[in-house]
């Protein structure tokens, strides 16, 4: 029984497997893992949660700055107060629906490039709703309402690619430290909504325009550390 290190699918996800194999010393010895690339590993998993720590934070900054302000945001642009939660609840419907999806895509293209494009849908959906804002048209915000939540959707599965870079034994910890990157973007996100708006109104935009500017752009930065180039 030898211990043999290999790449999954994902790209840069490592995983360790047994096999059976019956090989002279000599080759046994070429298949073992040096100390030094087990260190290697351990230093490699390190650098992708902390990397996903950022993008947690940036991401949950972004969502959270929106989904403050949805609510608002339906009234304004429908004219009634009974519709004031349908922009979360398509949004939810949007996350929910897609979650599957992206499972099925990173299994094919990897965590990473599945993150990428994530957060790309994530851009192009903060953009539609600002710009609906701008335009007072509610349908096509709620378009970018779905964008939205498939962008979160992806996100969410962040947690589990620092899961599967680690071994069994410290994969808890890491999807700790990924979920403490969207606590502080939690608590960063309302703080947002106020010099947004202010900024907003600065260049002629209403006032509820702003924080969707912050989606586009916390999601730009997460998609650049995302990228797989």
């Amino acid at each position: 029984m030898v211990l043999i290190a290999r790449p999954m699918n994902s790209g840069v996800i490592l995983s360790f497997i047994w096999k059976s194999i019956s090989l002279s010393p000599k080759h046994t010895a070429l298949y073992c893992p040096s100390e030094r690339n087990v260190m290697d590993y351990a230093r490699t998993a390190k650098k992708i949660t902390a990397v996903l720590f950022l993008v947690q934070s940036l991401s949950s900054a972004g969502f959270i700055a929106v989904f403050t302000i949805n609510a608002l945001v339906g009234v304004e642009l429908s004219g009634q107060r009974a519709l004031a939660g349908v922009p979360e609840a398509v949004r939810v419907l949007g996350q929910a629906f897609a979650a599957l999806a992206w499972g099925y895509t990173m299994e094919r293209i990897g965590r990473r490039r599945g993150l990428a494009m994530g957060q790309v849908v994530g851009v192009v959906g903060s953009g539609i709703a600002g710009a609906a804002v701008i335009a007072h048209s509610f349908p096509v915000f709620l378009l970018g309402m779905v964008l939205m939540g498939m962008a979160r959707a992806s996100a969410d599965l962040g947690r589990f690619a620092a899961a599967e870079v680690h071994l069994p034994a410290e994969r808890g910890r890491a999807i700790s430290n990924v979920v403490v990157g969207g606590t502080v973007g939690s608590v960063v996100g309302p703080l947002l909504v106020g010099p947004t708006g202010h900024w907003a109104l600065g260049v002629g935009f209403p006032e509820l325009a702003g924080p969707y500017s912050v989606g586009s752009c916390s999601g730009g930065w997460r998609g650049s550390w995302c990228s797989p180039h």
